[in-house]
């Protein structure tokens, strides 16, 4: 196993400051069950009022695996365990809004274990759909639309 120091949360300040030269990875948290996938509506910038795909940047010092499961909580509200790795979606630079970053987003299925849905700060609403909505960012639709057909 690899040793792993402790996960450092930058200020927004610094992430912003560091992810101005270089590409932010996140791990994006796919729960698919008979009701559909799991969405969350953004009320944040960049993409605020898009449904996506729940994820976050993985922290300095913390593994992939731990970071699906502290985005899985942290997001959703739920414990979660990997079932696969789907692939990734890379948003550059220029087709984000100003002043946000290239992003690089590993996507995860994970299978729901326990706790009960709930929105975070950064999303007004938590929903599954059985079709994409319109309204959702390009990138994971296009991940997303392979994986529901």
């Amino acid at each position: 196993m690899i040793k792993q120091s402790k996960p450092i949360k930058f200020s927004f300040r610094e992430f912003k400051k560091i992810y101005s030269k270089v590409p932010r990875v996140t791990v994006e948290i796919v729960i698919i069950s008979k009701n559909g996938v799991a969405l969350s509506l953004r009320n944040i910038e960049p993409y605020k009022g898009y449904w996506h795909t729940p994820g976050g940047t993985i922290l300095y010092g913390e593994s992939i695996r731990n970071a699906v499961i502290r985005v899985a909580k942290e997001e959703l509200g739920v414990n979660v365990k990997i079932s696969k790795f789907l692939g990734f979606w890379e948003i550059p630079e220029w087709s984000q809004p100003k002043g946000f970053c290239q992003t690089i987003g590993l996507i995860f299925q994970v299978r729901f274990i326990s706790g009960k849905f709930k929105n975070d700060e950064q999303s007004s609403e938590i929903k599954f759909f059985r079709k994409l909505p319109q309204k959702m960012i390009k990138e994971q639709k296009v991940i997303l639309g392979k994986r529901l057909t």
